[in-house]
Parts: structure tokens; sequence; C-alpha cells
């Protein structure tokens, strides 16, 4: 069988209008993509797991394309050598790979990518910094940091997370298929600004089986609002179903892909070769 040629992305999702392609606009995908196509001189779509909204952006984006590790090699000593900075350097100042490796023929993105990881960056200070700004939602006012990890802990296991889902309607019902998702890990990590020394650096990390559009950063909104003491209560929130009874939507500049794990001894890591 021939195996995938996998790449691990960072990126800068500013500039772009998501990951997916779009017609008209500027895309993570249309840019891989373009350049896959200009270096090996072949067009060929790229497969993914993960799907980021507009602005989101990514550490740990990992993508394949299929039956292509055969062209890597291909490739002679030296274009391996240099196969990750050409790459790079087609890609543009807003995207990297960071690391390509071979996947197996067997691999199923919907059964055996583990878990993805997210990160949601607020910075809660009277004062608004003006350089994490591109990428940490303020909070003037100071939030519970215990009630907030308290009501965090109620999301954790499995279940229904329609009530954080995207929704064009009124509300999404408790037996819509496709809202289960199961949540691993759960915290929120808090630090003191390194250099204002005022205010409070807080990191929302969830690590899941999956998860839904806007999903993370409507579930964070909520849990600001326990922060503020607003009364909000997550069991009653799941069972609701109801995107009306959950938090804001925040901002997707402050939401980061982290990480993407895949099942143990489907993916080898390669590094460019040296002379």
């Amino acid at each position: 069988m021939r195996d995938h040629l996998a790449f691990r992305l960072a990126y800068r999702g500013t500039a772009f209008k998501g990951f997916q392609f779009q017609k008209n606009v500027v895309t993570i995908q249309a840019k891989v993509e373009e350049a896959f196509a200009r270096y090996f001189k072949e067009s060929r779509r790229v497969h993914f797991g993960s799907r980021t909204d507009a602005g989101v952006h990514a550490y740990d984006h990992f993508v394949y394309f299929p039956k292509a590790f055969e062209l890597y090699t291909a490739l002679g000593v030296s274009k391996r050598k240099s196969f990750l900075s050409s790459l790079n350097f087609m890609l543009g100042n807003d995207i990297r790979i960071w690391e390509f490796g071979r996947l197996s023929s067997n691999f199923n993105v919907m059964e055996d990518i583990v878990s993805k990881s997210y990160s949601y960056f607020i910075l809660s200070s009277p004062v608004e910094d003006p350089i994490l700004t591109e990428y940490f939602h303020w909070i003037r006012h100071s939030l519970n940091l215990r009630a907030m990890r308290k009501a965090q802990r109620q999301i954790l296991g499995t279940h229904n997370f329609a009530c954080f889902a995207k929704s064009s309607g009124v509300s999404v019902r408790n037996s819509e298929r496709g809202t289960t998702r199961r949540i691993y890990k759960a915290s929120i990590v808090s630090r003191l600004h390194p250099q204002m020394k005022i205010g409070q650096i807080l990191e929302f990390k969830f690590e899941g089986s999956g998860f839904l559009r806007h999903m993370v950063r409507n579930m964070v909104g909520t849990l600001v609002q326990v922060g503020e003491g607003k009364g909000t209560n997550i069991k009653s929130i799941l069972r609701s179903g109801s995107r009306l009874e959950a938090g804001p939507n925040l901002p997707a500049n402050s939401l980061f892909l982290t990480g993407t794990k895949i099942r143990a001894g489907l993916y080898a890591p390669l590094r460019p070769q040296t002379e």
C-alpha cells in the first residue's frame, strides 16, 4: 500500500478565512495545496481532521496528502535536505510546517486521531496590553478563578455539547445527532503578567475526542460568566441543549489549536537528510 505524506502545521490565522478551502477567499488549505503543487509539479488535495475558523491560530494542525510519500522518497539527497525549508518559503510568512513524516495507508481520519487540544487566552487586567491584544481577549475586571475551575470540571467526560455548538436557530436539541463529544482534560492556567505585573494571564486548556464548531469559544464564554458571578450552572446548560442558555461566543483571535494526537504506530516523523 502507498503511504501518505503528513505535515504538522503552525500558523497565524489572522489573514485567513479559516482552514478549509472556500472560493474567492484566502484559506490555509489553499496555501498548503498551492505550495505542494509548486514543489512537486502536481496538484493534490490535502486531507485533515480539524477545521479552524477564520482568525483561529494553530501550533499543531495535522494534515496529510494521500499516497504522496513516494514523491518525497523519489527526491535526491540535496532536495530532501532542503525539503522543509523550500516548502516553508513557498507558504509565506504566516504558515510553517515544523514537522513532516510518513503516515500509514491504514490511517483513518475519523478513528485514528486520538485527541485534539485547544487553548484560549484571556488577559484579565484593568489595563489592556497593546502588544498581546492581537492574541489575548481582554477583560478589564478580575474573574473568580476558583469558581471557573470548579465549573470547568463539570465539562469533563462524555456529554452532548449541543448547547455549546454554533447554531443558526434558537436552540439545538439534546437529541440532535453528532453533538456528543468526550473531554479528557480541562484546566485553567493562571500567571501574573510578566512585564506589567498587574492582572492575570489565563489559559483555558481543553483536550478531547473532538470539538464542535465554536464549542471552545462558547465554553470559555460561559466559564467567564461563572467567573463574573452571574450564577451560570454548567450542568443545567448541558441538559438544556440550548445555545441560548450558554455564554457568549468569544472572539476567534484568542483561540489556538495546540495539539493533535495520532494513534501509536501509524505516524513516523522524519528529519531532512544531511549530506
